[in-house]
């Protein structure tokens, strides 16, 4: 019995990220090939051409999710002693700054999830970048992200 919930947790834990890329690139790439094409300024086309030049960068990042926080205020105490809040996992990205000194970036990556489980996720992220002085420069942004969990 032990061996089969090993091979099934084997099995979702190199099918899901694999599903999950495939539905991602499935998504993305008309967006960057239709990119090339002239087209009148629309919001649409604007996305396809941020999503393109991100997807194009030659700059790289590692992401290391180390921490998570679960609201003490939603979840008994004895909830929150059951969750993981060390998810340890890894991602890479492909980032970009603008003309603007905006940052856009595009990723992939895997961490432990609340229950220990694996959870593959991709997406893309923007931050709006202030720069107060030479040195310092202040970010507010979002990211939109798909991925897939197992329901507990």
């Amino acid at each position: 019995m032990e061996s089969k919930l090993q091979a099934s947790n084997l099995d979702y834990i190199l099918a899901k990220p694999l599903q999950l890329l495939i539905v991602f690139y499935l998504v993305l790439l008309p967006y960057v090939a239709i990119a090339e094409e002239p087209k009148e300024a629309s919001m649409l086309s604007s996305i396809q051409e941020t999503v393109s030049q991100t997807w194009q960068s030659t700059d790289y990042e590692l992401y290391i999710p180390v921490n998570v926080w679960h609201n003490r205020h939603y979840y008994s105490d004895e909830k929150i002693d059951g969750f993981n809040e060390n998810p340890w996992g890894l991602g890479l990205g492909k980032y970009r700054f603008d003309n603007e000194g905006d940052w856009h970036g595009l990723y992939a990556m895997a961490f432990f999830d609340s229950h220990r489980k694996i959870e593959p996720a991709v997406g893309y992220g923007f931050q709006k970048i202030w720069h107060s002085s030479e040195n310092t420069r202040l970010g507010l942004g979002y990211t939109c992200l798909l991925y897939t969990s197992r329901c507990v």
